[in-house]
């Protein structure tokens, strides 16, 4: 296990920077540029005949991070397994897993190889230096930390409560007391980052038309079927890869409301299950996010 040598630390597909890895090998970084907000991309366009310009709401520009850093070793077999490691962070053109952990909270970015990684021994042969950048089409980091919250629909006390000291109260202006609630059919998700948060929703069956709705702006999400007892319904709200699957299967065309929202940076959003009928419940996963 790498022991950090100093914070942020930095993590790609095994390989570790701001740390003495498991081969005695210390990964220093000289200069970053990970914690650079993406720029914002201005959606403009000149008036023809008049001053200034036609305006669109503008979106966060891609996420590029440059990484320098040097790496000292214990010889020239330790030189050459430190090599190959940071070689084998990038074994393909795909997609890797970006960490950065300042010692707070570790925060994750999809990001692929941008530039040639560079190597450079000097008189050393045990120390070199290092150079790379990442490119992640989505500039949000989210936290390592996976959130979740879940509720069945409401659920309310039946009859009067006479066991627990209720019943009915004239003296405290408690009256009529008919027991406890069992299940508000809600749930609250936080988001504590600065960037805006996507939830993953899932409908677990039985369930005979189920509804989520937004209780702070009443946009809502609905299911146009009926649920079995071991059916679940996934909904990815992410603009980027949003989807609607039963089981595994596509059904977005079974959404008879589709008023996606997401958690507001540094807010918090009430959700509510509602459906026709059955027993099954609603959760959520989400991670905070921010730039």
């Amino acid at each position: 296990m790498p022991a950090v040598l100093t914070y942020p630390t930095y993590s790609i597909n095994g390989w570790n920077a701001g740390v003495l890895d498991d081969n005695n090998a210390m990964w220093g970084v000289s200069s970053q540029d990970a914690l650079n907000m993406p720029a914002p991309r201005m959606r403009t366009s000149p008036k023809p005949y008049a001053d200034g310009s036609f305006r669109a709401p503008s979106f966060r520009d891609s996420r590029t991070v440059t990484l320098t850093g040097w790496c000292a070793t214990q010889g020239r077999v330790t030189a050459r397994q430190a090599r190959d490691l940071i070689a084998r962070a990038f074994p393909d053109g795909g997609q890797q897993l970006f960490t950065m952990d300042d010692g707070v909270a570790a925060r994750t970015v999809l990001v692929e190889l941008a530039s040639e990684v560079k190597i450079a021994f000097g008189g050393n042969p045990y120390l070199f230096q290092w150079q790379f950048s990442v490119w992640a089409a989505d500039g949000r980091y989210l936290d390592a930390n996976v959130q979740t919250a879940v509720t069945s629909l409401p659920i309310f006390g039946n009859g009067l409560d006479w066991s627990t000291g209720g019943g009915l109260d004239w003296s405290t202006g408690g009256g009529l007391n008919w027991g406890s609630v069992s299940s508000s059919g809600s749930f609250v998700m936080q988001n504590t980052g600065t960037a805006q948060s996507w939830p993953v929703f899932t409908f677990a069956g039985p369930l005979t038309l189920p509804v989520l709705t937004n209780t702070g702006t009443g946009a809502q999400i609905a299911y146009a079927d009926t649920l079995g007892a071991s059916d679940n319904v996934v909904i990815v709200t992410d603009p980027e890869i949003r989807s609607v699957a039963l089981n595994g299967s596509d059904r977005f065309t079974l959404l008879s409301a589709a008023q996606w929202f997401s958690i507001p940076p540094g807010g918090s959003v009430t959700v509510s299950l509602a459906a026709s009928g059955g027993s099954g419940t609603l959760s959520a996963s989400w991670q905070n996010a921010s730039w």
